[in-house]
């Protein structure tokens, strides 16, 4: 992969200053564990700084090329929302509609209520999950990993999400089969929402 790199007064930069980031990045390689670090620095469209530092695959000792792929699980939220709301922009769906509308495994929700002692039951939704309860975490979906909720436990018990071979849409149905954690829209809480979100993206474009 060729980046072209601009000269750094050209943009407001001092080229002085910018040397002493690889050598930064390489002390985390060196001394607190990091396999290999990438660093860009752009100003205006105009690249300034691009640099790799350590390896792509330590028991090989492959150095980190420019083009390495890297998995940024969270940071692909922005990067979803911002392809959502493009096709929002062109008009391809509303931010309140019913999430069933583009995807119908979410046609027929319950909620799980109660608690440990006194027992769990399914209830009916009373109002269908919204794309914007989505965006907002609001959902009523939930993640398996936090454990702070019995539909979080049953998420970790199925081990969704933990198949490196299955498609995002039979992951979303996976999930659509479970009961929600609260009622759409009733609260707060973080949850595999966004990765809703991404399969809207597939079923809208």
């Amino acid at each position: 992969m060729s980046i072209n790199v601009t000269e750094p007064s050209a943009v407001g930069f001092s080229t002085e200053r910018l040397a002493r980031i690889q050598p930064a990045m390489q002390r985390y390689v060196d001394n607190l564990g990091f396999g290999g670090i990438c660093t860009l620095l752009a100003r205006r469209g105009q690249v300034v700084h691009f640099a790799q530092v350590g390896q792509q695959d330590r028991e090989s000792g492959t150095p980190l090329p420019a083009d390495a792929i890297y998995r940024i699980y969270s940071m692909t939220k922005p990067i979803i929302c911002t392809a959502l709301m493009t096709l929002h922009e062109e008009g391809r769906f509303q931010l309140f509609e019913p999430v069933a509308k583009y995807l119908p495994a979410f046609a027929k929700m319950s909620v799980l209520t109660g608690n440990a002692e006194a027992g769990y039951t399914e209830v009916d939704a009373v109002r269908p999950m919204t794309i914007h309860q989505l965006f907002t975490h609001t959902s009523g979906l939930t993640y398996g990993f936090l454990e702070d909720t019995p539909v979080s436990k049953m998420y970790l018990d199925a081990k969704l999400m933990q198949d490196a071979d299955q498609t995002l849409e039979s992951v979303i149905d996976d999930i659509a089969r479970f009961p929600l954690a609260y009622q759409p829209g009733e609260r707060w809480h973080y949850s595999v929402s966004i990765d809703v979100l991404a399969h809207l993206i597939e079923v809208l474009s």
